[in-house]
């Protein structure tokens, strides 16, 4: 009989415990037998702890959200009300961790680029390469 879950070993042992208590030839193992069931109602109990934490667990965390909700509503109006007190401006803003609205520098126009240089040469006409003529510098022929 495979038992895997607390579930299966409990229902196995609960029954386990009743036919062992019905069987009077099984007298000798009484003291087994009280020992299981000790440990059964100890498995039941650490359960039931186990779910009650988990509860509060949980309930623990639905507070925590609570109290973080209500921190930030009573945060903004905090700061709100500084603004109000001092503008928002005020470099005094900064001592609260809150930021003051600052002039925003007007951007710097970017200089157009420098036209490109001209010279006087011709550009080479498009097609066919030109031949080259034989000069004395470059005769090779001799």
């Amino acid at each position: 009989m495979a038992t895997t879950s607390r579930a299966d070993f409990l229902k196995h042992w609960e029954e386990l415990l009743a036919t062992v208590a019905a069987n009077p030839e099984l007298a000798h193992m009484e003291e087994n037998r009280a020992q299981l069931e000790s440990e059964v109602e100890e498995i039941r109990e650490a359960s039931v702890r186990q779910i009650t934490s988990k509860a509060q667990a949980q309930q623990a965390t639905r507070d925590i959200e609570e109290h973080t909700a209500r921190g930030r509503d009573l945060a903004t109006r905090l700061h709100d009300g500084i603004r109000m007190q001092y503008g928002r401006v005020a470099e005094k803003l900064a001592e609260f961790r809150l930021q003051p609205r600052r002039p925003v520098p007007k951007p710097q126009p970017i200089p157009p680029p420098p036209p490109p240089e001209t010279t006087m040469e011709t550009p080479p006409e498009p097609g066919a390469t030109p031949a080259r003529t034989a000069t004395p510098e470059n005769d090779v022929s001799a």
